[in-house]
């Protein structure tokens, strides 16, 4: 079940009539910890956190976020793989980690089929980004700076694989040039060092930075960002960049049937809640809702479309 944007109640209420039996069930009976793989002040944060207030409220137990930033997002799921299969350990997370990565590292400290998607719920859109007292007033003179002198450009990242690194090495692949790939475990140092010239580059989530420290030369969503309405898209500079970075909330495989239905329908009501409505406007993220087999089937196609993208980047298993 797909819900774009705000058109939710009639999707609301036929996952909570699909739902009932689950409400008799005990879950939960302590905390929940919700890990994000990423640190503080990033969009996904930000989300999660709001998520977390809704299900306490929903569930009646404190839920918490944990960062566990590091490693492009695999040490949480590594975590998360190793915790109790009881609903009260779950992962908000982008899906690359489980449609990328296993295309990239034979070494997972996870298995894919560990995971029980919940629900998906908005995509971040990302923007290319230099600092506001950068030479590079536009893609065009970046790019023409970057094919001059391949390499020359150092690009800041979250990870290898990440959603920004792909994004930011597709982009650079099919404009003609090359840059020095610089990972950060931090998104505060990351911004730190492109504000301030360290590094010339990086992909950053719309919603995680302030447009007065940095400048935005291209958006990577299909339509122009509410934020940055001046700056061009991906596709308008005349590229191809197929990569989205869904995001949503992931549990146990082996968690109680009840409890997987339990925590849908706590997603659910949380995506509609007023409160996730706001944060999504502000953050300029693209809100929708997907859950049971449709995510699961999403998650199929996308990592399916990933292995080949993925060998033509030369980023195949290591």
């Amino acid at each position: 079940m797909t819900v774009s944007a705000w058109p939710w109640r009639m999707a609301l209420a036929a996952i909570l009539l699909g739902a009932a039996p689950a409400w008799a069930q005990s879950f939960p009976t302590q905390r929940i910890q919700i890990i994000v793989p990423f640190s503080a002040g990033t969009v996904l944060d930000s989300m999660a956190r709001v998520v977390a207030e809704q299900f306490t409220a929903e569930l009646g137990q404190p839920a918490v976020v944990v960062n566990r930033p590091g490693a492009a997002g695999t040490i949480a799921f590594g975590e998360v793989a190793a915790a109790q299969p009881d609903g009260h350990t779950l992962i908000f997370a982008g899906q690359t980690q489980l449609t990328v990565q296993p295309h990239v590292k034979s070494n997972l400290p996870y298995q894919l089929e560990s995971f029980a998607p919940v629900c998906r719920l908005f995509e971040t859109p990302f923007a290319l980004v230099v600092g506001a007292d950068s030479p590079f007033k536009d893609f065009q003179t970046f790019a023409a700076a970057a094919r001059a002198k391949p390499g020359s450009i150092n690009f800041g990242h979250s990870g290898v694989a990440a959603v920004p690194h792909l994004q930011g090495t597709l982009l650079a692949k099919a404009a003609g040039f090359q840059m020095a790939d610089i990972p950060y475990r931090s998104l505060g140092d990351q911004i730190k060092d492109v504000i301030s010239g360290t590094i010339d580059a990086t992909v950053l989530s719309i919603g995680s930075f302030s447009p007065g420290k940095v400048r935005a030369i291209a958006v990577f969503n299909p339509k122009r960002s509410t934020t940055f309405p001046d700056v061009p898209t991906v596709a308008e500079l005349g590229y191809s960049v197929p990569l989205t970075a869904a995001n949503g909330l992931f549990a146990l495989n082996d968690s109680p049937p009840a409890v997987l239905e339990r925590l849908r329908t706590a997603c659910a009501r949380a995506f509609a809640s007023d409160n996730f409505r706001a944060m999504a406007a502000q953050l300029d993220v693209n809100a929708e809702l997907v859950v049971g087999d449709d995510f699961a089937r999403r998650i199929d196609d996308e990592r399916r479309e990933m292995k080949t993208l993925i060998g033509a980047l030369g980023l195949g298993t290591r």
